[in-house]
């Protein structure tokens, strides 16, 4: 019985991550097309403070005038950043984060989150 229950369980989750993965997920094992680029980081840069600095802050540390209303926390991006590859971090950027972040697939081009993704992960240097 014990087993049957574990099978449904792994059958169960399978399924949940199944029909959450789409094409979102595509991105994590995308080529970073600027890894070590200085311009790519300074585009980011750009960006990330017109898009993400409200809510992650100017340093990425998750206090930003816009955050401090939501009910979740705002992930500090310099912790964020040290422990998720460049690949994770544009994938956030592009599609959001679960309930807790929205997403930018309809403001920025493909290169501009790959821009933001690199500037995040330098955050963390």
């Amino acid at each position: 019985m014990k087993n049957i229950m574990n099978g449904l369980l792994v059958i169960m989750m399978l399924t949940l991550v199944s029909c959450s993965i789409g094409k979102k997920w595509v991105m994590t094992f995308e080529k970073n097309p600027y890894p070590n680029d200085p311009q790519s980081v300074k585009r980011g840069a750009e960006i990330y403070k017109r898009e993400c600095s409200g809510c992650h802050g100017v340093k990425g540390l998750g206090d930003g005038e816009l955050g401090k209303d939501l009910t979740l926390k705002v992930t500090n991006l310099v912790e964020y950043a040290k422990i998720n590859p460049v690949n994770n971090i544009a994938l956030h950027v592009k599609h959001g984060k679960f309930d807790t972040m929205p997403d930018f697939v309809k403001n920025l081009s493909h290169n501009d989150v790959w821009d933001v993704a690199n500037y995040v992960k330098g955050l963390s240097k």
